[in-house]
């Protein structure tokens, strides 16, 4: 009789292991990407309909740009003034055909942002709304069952290579959607942060954002290093505004 029991105790186990392997596996909820018809160069230099004004929601907003920069292990504010010179307008051009139809892309920029020496397209893609795998074997309510917006799309936060536009990480849906994004080194280290403006699924893609993130990548995904009060937000652009070699962000 013990016999009979260790077996289905060993077996329980087993179909255990592989249930949360497989789940592991899909939690990443990702799409593959559509192999690009480009060559890298190319794919830079085609105009597409994600032109990547992507730190601005709207373009005429002419209020005071506010000023935040890392001091001393935080971000404080700095400053208020409608002085701090606007940004030139050269945005980066991201080639959609390189993503799944299905993807809308509001926001891009291209860097490296996984300190491995290679440039990434880091994106903000918003596509249709689907649960964690795990949750097949659960009734319990999805953790992520409201992180879409009216229509049922959800937003992400994507890497994509600028090569040949395999899917280097994506993150399964975000808690509050990114309306728009900056990529640059805010703090010194001599790595690039991933700066978005963080809005909510109520009000949707156009906003306005209600704060401030700061993402860092941990070697395994983003991890948020800061979050702004509250506010009201449409653009957002990073400047070494004191010419110390590191970037602020200015906000309005």
């Amino acid at each position: 009789m013990s016999d009979i029991m260790f077996v289905r105790q060993l077996f329980s186990s087993a179909l255990l292991l592989a249930i949360l392997c497989i789940a592991i596996a899909g939690i990443r909820l990702s799409e593959p990407a559509v192999p690009p018809t480009r060559t890298p160069t190319q794919a830079l230099m085609v105009t597409s309909p994600v032109t990547a004004p992507s730190g601005s929601l709207h373009s005429d907003d002419e209020g005071p740009w506010q000023l935040y920069a890392f001091r001393e292990g935080s971000f404080r504010f700095l400053t208020s003034s409608s002085q701090i010179p606007d940004p030139s307008v050269t945005p980066q051009i991201f080639d959609q055909s390189i993503t799944p139809p299905a993807w809308h892309v509001s926001a891009s920029a291209l860097a490296d942002v996984t300190g491995d020496g290679k440039a990434e397209w880091v994106l903000v893609v918003w596509r249709s709304w689907r649960d964690w795998p795990i949750q097949r074997w659960s009734s319990a309510r999805s953790p992520i069952a409201d992180f879409h917006d009216e229509a049922g799309d959800s937003c992400h936060l994507i890497l994509l290579d600028p090569g040949d536009g395999h899917e280097v990480w994506a993150g399964s849906a975000l808690p509050a959607p990114s309306l728009a994004l900056a990529v640059g080194d805010v703090d010194g280290d001599q790595q690039p942060e991933v700066v978005t403006l963080e809005g909510d699924y109520v009000t949707g893609r156009r906003g306005p954002a209600r704060h401030v993130d700061v993402w860092r990548w941990n070697g395994f995904g983003f991890t948020l290093e800061w979050r702004s009060p509250s506010g009201t937000f449409r653009q957002l652009y990073l400047v070494d505004a004191d010419d110390n070699r590191v970037l602020d962000i200015a906000v309005r």
